[in-house]
């Protein structure tokens, strides 16, 4: 077994339980409505979560051509899966218990999950930086601004339950990391 294949197993196997997290929680506002009334912030939150951890699998493929696997890049891979699985586990628990609905929780979970949505990209530059500076170049200045940006919007809505503040984050959200992968990951290389 070649060294990245060897080195990602347990990091994709991370990010497939992320994966199970989410729909898990989506299968349960379809089964028990009543139970589990949706809150579309909330899902749009977790097609983010879903988009993010998807394509995260999708570009870490970039580290087949590392030559030379250490330790600490294999340890710095999984504390990233790690910190994705935790934003999708606190964003979509497998039940709403002491809460009424997904809005409820959405705002009373929000600062753990934008903490660690924040955590997440702080990662992702680290990744990016790892797979060479030309890389990080390569991504242009949308993934750099995106990098700043984000981290300081989520500090922003840990601190606001402003209703129309956390749509806003969420739909800008969903639809910059979507054309960034667009524009970006296409395909692998």
């Amino acid at each position: 077994m070649e060294m990245f294949s060897y080195g990602m197993v347990l990091a994709s196997v991370i990010a497939g339980l992320a994966i199970t997290q989410l729909l898990q929680c989506v299968a349960a506002m379809v089964q028990h409505p009543r139970r589990h009334r949706p809150y579309w912030v909330h899902l749009l939150w977790i097609a983010y979560a879903f988009e993010y951890v998807a394509l995260w699998w999708w570009y870490e493929y970039s580290f087949a051509k590392t030559v030379q696997w250490s330790f600490p890049l294999y340890l710095f891979i999984l504390v990233y899966a790690v910190a994705i699985y935790l934003m999708c586990a606190v964003l979509a628990p497998l039940a709403l218990l002491n809460f009424d609905d997904f809005q409820a929780y959405y705002y009373a979970r929000r600062r753990w999950f934008l903490a660690l949505a924040a955590l997440v990209i702080l990662i992702d530059v680290g990744d990016t930086l790892s797979k060479g500076v030309a890389h990080f170049a390569e991504l242009g200045p949308h993934y750099a601004i995106g990098a700043i940006t984000f981290p300081i919007l989520y500090v922003i809505g840990m601190a606001t339950r402003r209703r129309p503040y956390h749509a806003a984050i969420a739909v800008i959200s969903v639809v910059d990391h979507a054309a960034q992968a667009f524009e970006n990951f296409w395909y692998l290389g």
